[in-house]
């Protein structure tokens, strides 16, 4: 084992010493599965379970990494700015049996800092936080009395976090992003979504945290 760990040591430090690295501004395109948390709306994960809950969603974004060249850093390292000019995410908590069902869409950009660091030419990895900017929120909520409700929000600033592997063109990515925001029934002002997920919940704001898994293209 300490053999193995040596040598790993010692390729990693050659790769990083000699192999000539040219990090460059990307521009990205990218799709995956993005699973809302159980803490969605104030919930529990206790809650959702009691109605057999099954939980999935779709993301989509573009966007770019620009290179801050003026800062300077060794060869395979960089600072960035990552920018998703528009994100979509589409979420759902559905029970079939009890015709429980919660459907969220937003409509976001986000900015932030990111760091990047690549081994040899041809892959690199990005560790970012990016300001997460909510333009519109809309959703429906059918409950167990198949009463329909809709919601929207329009504004809200939240906090996304998250890792990309780059090999060559393709990307791969892993987010958490979570926003606080006030979503208000369509045709009842003063009352918010949140009261009817968690009856003890008076507030006016609603947790919607989520876990993304992407894959796209990198140029």
């Amino acid at each position: 084992m300490k053999k193995v760990i040596f040598f790993l040591i010692v390729l990693f430090i050659s790769t990083s010493a000699f192999t000539q690295v040219n990090i460059e501004n990307e521009f990205y395109f990218r799709f995956g599965y993005s699973i809302p948390s159980w803490s969605q709306y104030g919930g529990t994960k206790s809650e959702y379970e009691s109605y057999e809950v099954n939980r999935f969603g779709f993301t989509g974004e573009i966007g770019s990494i620009f290179i801050l060249k003026r800062i300077s850093l060794p060869e395979n390292l960089a600072l960035g700015l990552n920018v998703d000019y528009l994100s979509f995410y589409w979420h759902q908590i559905q029970s079939p049996e009890s015709a429980f069902n919660l459907t969220t869409i937003r409509w976001n950009s986000k900015i932030g800092p990111s760091f990047t660091y690549s081994p040899i030419n041809n892959i690199a990895f990005d560790a970012f936080v990016k300001a997460d900017i909510c333009w519109i929120t809309t959703g429906d909520y059918i409950n167990t009395m198949e009463e329909s409700i809709g919601f929207e929000n329009y504004g809200a600033i939240g906090l996304s976090a998250g890792i990309n592997i780059r090999l060559n063109v393709v990307m791969l990515g892993i987010e958490f992003n979570t926003i606080n925001q006030k979503l208000e029934e369509y045709d009842n002002a003063g009352s918010y979504i949140g009261n009817f997920i968690d009856e003890n919940d008076n507030g006016d704001k609603s947790k919607i945290p989520s876990m993304t898994f992407s894959l796209g293209l990198s140029f």
